[in-house]
């Protein structure tokens, strides 16, 4: 048996947008552009919660930033 970290929660595309509350396409679209973070397993999308909620957090404070 293997010990170590826990591996991340991983997402579908359809469970990610509903965990953020936001729409497929959306989070597709920005994927694609690499903003954020995925894992393309043909044509599935596969999101860690965690990478994407930090992606986007750090996103979101930069904006703020940028706005002042």
């Amino acid at each position: 048996m293997v010990t170590g970290a826990p591996l991340p929660d991983v997402l579908s595309l359809p469970r990610m947008a509903r965990r953020l509350g936001i729409t497929q396409t959306w989070l597709r679209a920005e994927a694609d552009a690499g903003r954020v973070p995925c894992l393309r397993a043909g044509t599935r999308y596969l999101f860690a919660a965690a990478a994407v909620e930090k992606a986007l957090a750090e996103r979101a404070s930069r904006q703020t930033e940028a706005a002042r």
